[in-house]
């Protein structure tokens, strides 16, 4: 697989994972408004009518326990609410998050792979870069020597270009 192809399927996993992410996300949110809105008595309905009731009872209170007590059936009433949409959260995520971590998961490793690969791909060149400098630069070296012969032709002097053969001062 070319790098180009390797980098689209990498790109690929995490568009696959952000999608199932996006779909996760959506059946939440379809499922809270569904408990919210539930005529069963348990939704957003009654904690309105929770709310008015701890205002009423704070408006009609005498002392400061009256005081503390609406605050107390307020809390709970909130909690609860809050508890069940929790609730409701965590379902869809047990029933449907599998799916979103597997794309999630695939996505990651496919690009520790790719990260592996570029990774083993530089020192490998580094260390070719490094066995080549090794072997053909050492200035004593046969091949060294080589190198400069094969610029001399047989003891003949050859002018370069633009050079008049006097010397400089």
């Amino acid at each position: 697989m070319s790098g180009e192809e390797d980098r689209d399927g990498v790109l690929n996993k995490w568009g696959q994972a952000g999608s199932a992410a996006g779909d996760l996300a959506g059946k939440v949110t379809r499922k809270v408004r569904e408990d919210l809105g539930d005529d069963s008595g348990e939704g957003i309905g009654k904690l309105k009518a929770d709310a008015s009731g701890a205002l009423d009872s704070i408006r009609k209170a005498d002392s400061r326990e009256d005081y503390l007590q609406a605050g107390r059936e307020i809390a709970r009433d909130a909690g609860g609410f809050i508890k069940g949409v929790a609730e409701s959260v965590k379902s869809v995520v047990a029933e449907e998050g599998d799916a979103t971590r597997a794309a999630f998961a695939s996505a990651v490793e496919s690009s520790r792979d790719r990260f592996d690969d570029a990774v083993d791909s530089v020192r490998s060149k580094r260390g070719a870069r490094k066995a080549e400098k090794e072997e053909g630069t050492q200035p004593n070296s046969p091949d060294a020597t080589k190198d400069a012969e094969e610029d001399i032709i047989d003891g003949e002097v050859v002018a370069e270009q633009g050079d008049t053969g006097t010397p400089t001062p």
